[in-house]
């Protein structure tokens, strides 16, 4: 499945060392990796961007060296710098086709707010694949190529699934209240990501308070000792991780993340 989608992504490391668990009777051995769901890491880099996600089942579908592949045939079609755009894993507790959490690989614009490049990804995506599979034959890379062509085979069963002109899951954590008070903040104990002009980073939200001065929220600190306040309009919802529950302000009722 393809689809567009507004989403972040992190550059950090991952720890190699493999375990086993045991669940629903089955014994099943996990590697750390891109794409596990053991290996998340905080947040180092975060951008809102567009780009083209897909995923399937088969691993060989959404591997990194598959999509450096398309995005370098892409380049080459359209005349684009590498530079401008990345590659990196994705991963949605909401997908817009289903209810079930994926992870999967996208091809996204490089740059906060995007140049919409990979708009033209979108409209030409089995072209551009193409193109990546002619190259890789004739590089004699046969296990790519394989991979490409059971892509493109993939591609002509399944619809692709286009964004709105609204970013899902991103942005502001609350927003303007109803007539009857009600309005949207986040969960105690989910992750957000706060902005300052030292950066970005992944925090954890405690509690949240409405004051005089607006809506605040209690982040953890390392130290048991500091209180730690953000206003909210500091802080950015994470698309796909971040939970939210609505409040009342008049009321101060707040009610269970659905």
């Amino acid at each position: 499945m393809i689809f567009n989608l507004w989403n972040y992504f992190s550059l950090h490391g991952h720890i190699n060392t493999p375990f086993t668990r045991f669940a629903h009777g089955i014994f099943k051995i996990n590697t750390y990796g891109p794409g596990s769901s053991f290996s998340q890491q905080p947040l180092t880099r975060f951008i809102r961007t567009t780009g083209v996600c897909w995923f399937f089942p088969q691993s060989q579908l959404v591997s990194e060296t598959l999509a450096n592949s398309i995005m370098q045939a892409f380049c080459e079609q359209c005349g684009i710098q590498p530079r401008d755009l990345g590659v990196g894993r994705f991963y949605s507790q909401n997908p817009p086709n289903g209810t079930s959490p994926v992870n999967g690989v996208c091809i996204f614009d490089n740059s906060n707010g995007s140049l919409r490049l990979t708009e033209r990804l979108a409209a030409n995506f089995p072209a551009v694949v193409n193109a990546a599979l002619a190259a890789e034959t004739a590089r004699g890379n046969t296990g790519l190529a394989d991979a490409l062509e059971q892509l493109l085979a993939q591609l002509s069963d399944v619809p692709a699934v286009m964004a709105g002109g609204t970013p899902s899951g991103t942005g502001q954590p609350a927003v303007a209240s109803t007539p009857d008070g009600w309005m949207r903040v986040i969960a105690p104990g989910a992750k957000a990501i706060l902005t300052t002009t030292s950066g970005t980073e992944e925090v954890t939200i405690l509690d949240h308070f409405y004051t005089p001065s607006g809506l605040q929220y209690h982040l953890q600190h390392s130290s048991p000792t500091v209180r730690w306040m953000v206003q909210a309009d500091a802080l950015e919802l994470i698309n796909g991780v971040t939970v939210t529950q609505p409040y009342n302000l008049m009321t101060g009722e707040l009610k269970q993340a659905a």
